[in-house]
């Protein structure tokens, strides 16, 4: 069962094929979707398969609700480290996504204040004084965005995600299991 053992490692390493491919193949904000995406069917097919191998075995193991939701945390946790280092493999090393997003981002930001309409928009949405010049607009959008768009965000707002998309998966599968494969 070696297979079984590292399988949740194994998508991860997919998951990070897949996302280089898709990095170089479409456009970067579909590639993030797509990444996203990817990585929520990946921990799904880990939590699933968790399940399938367990339950698979003769005789069937008999094993309670919160046991079960265990084996299924455990594989997706492994599931998740590995994605988490994947991201960080993918956005910090292999690829300069983040500074092309960080780009496009302040690019698209910058032409929003470069008329005056836009620029009154922003000092309203933002409460900045209304005197100030554009110039100094211009500076503390391109600071917030550096500030938004990084690796640490990248990772600190995927892992949480894919944790809480972890356990609510891991409870559907064992309701799902439980209520109609068993029986």
């Amino acid at each position: 069962m070696l297979f079984r053992r590292f399988f949740p490692w194994f998508l991860a390493l997919a998951w990070l094929i897949i996302r280089l491919i898709l990095g170089k193949s479409i456009a970067i904000d579909e590639a993030r979707n797509s990444g996203i995406l990817s990585n929520i069917l990946f921990l799904l097919s880990v939590i699933f398969l968790s399940m399938w191998f367990h339950f698979r075995q003769r005789p069937v193991p008999v094993s309670g609700f919160l046991e079960d939701i265990k084996r299924c945390m455990r594989d997706a946790s492994k599931y998740i480290i590995g994605a988490a280092l994947g991201m960080g493999l993918y956005y910090g090393v292999l690829t300069d996504d983040i500074e092309q997003f960080r780009n496009y981002q302040i690019k698209a930001r910058l032409e929003e204040v470069a008329s005056d309409e836009g620029m009154k928009n922003y000092l309203s949405k933002t409460n900045s004084d209304p005197n100030m010049s554009r110039a100094t607009a211009e500076n503390a959008i391109i600071q917030d965005v550096k500030n938004q768009v990084s690796l640490g965000k990248q990772i600190s707002f995927g892992l949480p995600l894919l944790l809480v998309a972890a356990i609510f998966y891991s409870l559907l599968t064992v309701v799902f299991w439980r209520q109609v494969l068993m029986k």
